[in-house]
């Protein structure tokens, strides 16, 4: 994604699943990059909308005071929303 990520394993984990947040589905995710474990909320619907809440020492790492300033938050958006495991079915789980 940029230098910061490079070289270094990344993967993304569900820790819970919040539920149904009006149109959508709020999860609470684990990321690690490298030997660092971060948390931060994610929220998708159908439509294709999200938003993020990292904690404060993510934001730090990649020096930025608000994700969506992050150069490279569209890449970042695709790489958690397809590190999750199909997505349509925990939709469909809490849309009911």
């Amino acid at each position: 994604m940029d230098e910061i990520f490079k070289d270094n394993p990344i993967s993304i984990s569900i820790i819970d699943y919040l539920g149904k947040i009006e149109n959508g589905v709020g999860l609470l995710l684990s990321l690690v990059v490298g030997n660092d474990t971060y948390e931060l909320g994610y929220w998708f619907n159908k439509d294709g909308h999200f938003r993020i809440i990292p904690e404060p020492k993510l934001l730090e790492r990649i020096g930025v005071d608000d994700i969506y300033k992050f150069e490279y938050i569209n890449e970042f958006i695709y790489f958690i929303h397809h590190s999750l495991p199909d997505t349509d079915k925990i939709l469909n789980e809490f849309l009911k």
